[in-house]
């Protein structure tokens, strides 16, 4: 079985009667201690495999459990090739289980024998690269996802955003003009504009000069907490998880 060691607790403390989420540190299922019903994203014996030519690929995940709770933002760290993008992509709906399921806000998402589809989970990811459209601008790149929106709701919620991530000013501005902290901000700007429930956040801050990341790292929880966002973060640097997370958990 594929385990997690839980490395960290939440920065809140709990209400009174209610248990302690402290852990020591030690092998441990992610979650290990919250019921099904306090999980608002559940993940449960998850199993999974790449295809490989010629002989069975070892599996990335065998029987792997996370609980995540509403409004947490949790950080997933390890060495590399141990999962953690692998894990955001199976959230995502981007990879399919072999084995096992994968529940938000109490709907299942993936399981073996269906699967729902990225577009329709309510989940918003950030990729490492930021994947920012180069021809379009930082107004029309956070204003992507909701072109369904009337113009007036979809004006408002662009501005709103641009304030949010102190981008005023800059959104006539093409990604090949900004930093890569603006680069970053427009991309996260992007991902809550439609106001997901889940986020996902795949290595936010690797490419970023230390000076800039810490910044960076301080407004990003600040920008979940203020939005009431439930975060899955990936990072290879635990110092950014212990900063950043209310939890983290180890692969």
């Amino acid at each position: 079985m594929h385990r997690v060691k839980v490395m960290f607790e939440t920065k809140e403390r709990p209400s009174k009667g209610q248990p302690s989420m402290k852990k020591k540190a030690g092998d441990a299922e992610a979650g290990d201690g919250e019921s099904v019903d306090e999980a608002y994203v559940s993940v449960r014996d998850l199993s999974f495999r790449y295809p490989a030519a010629g002989k069975a690929a070892p599996p990335v995940f065998d029987g792997f459990n996370l609980t995540v709770r509403q409004g947490e933002i949790v950080a997933v760290t390890g060495a590399s090739g141990r999962g953690k993008t692998t894990l955001l992509r199976l959230i995502a709906g981007l990879e399919r289980p072999s084995r096992g399921t994968i529940e938000l806000d109490g709907v299942r998402l993936s399981a073996p024998n269906a699967v729902v589809p990225p577009e329709r989970r309510g989940v918003g990811m950030v990729f490492q690269d930021y994947a920012l459209f180069p021809h379009l601008t930082v107004y029309d790149n956070i204003g992507f996802g909701l072109f369904r929106w009337s113009k007036d709701r979809r004006h408002g919620r662009i501005r709103e955003m641009i304030r949010l991530v102190r981008l005023d000013g800059l959104e006539g501005r093409y990604p090949h003009e900004l930093s890569g902290g603006q680069q970053q901000r427009v991309a996260l700007a992007r991902t809550l504009a439609p106001a997901p429930k889940l986020v996902l956040l795949d290595e936010p801050f690797s490419n970023l000069d230390p000076d800039l990341k810490a910044e960076l790292i301080a407004d990003v929880r600040a920008l979940l907490r203020a939005v009431q966002t439930t975060a899955l973060i990936v990072t290879h640097d635990r110092e950014d998880a212990l900063t950043v997370a209310d939890r983290m958990v180890e692969l």
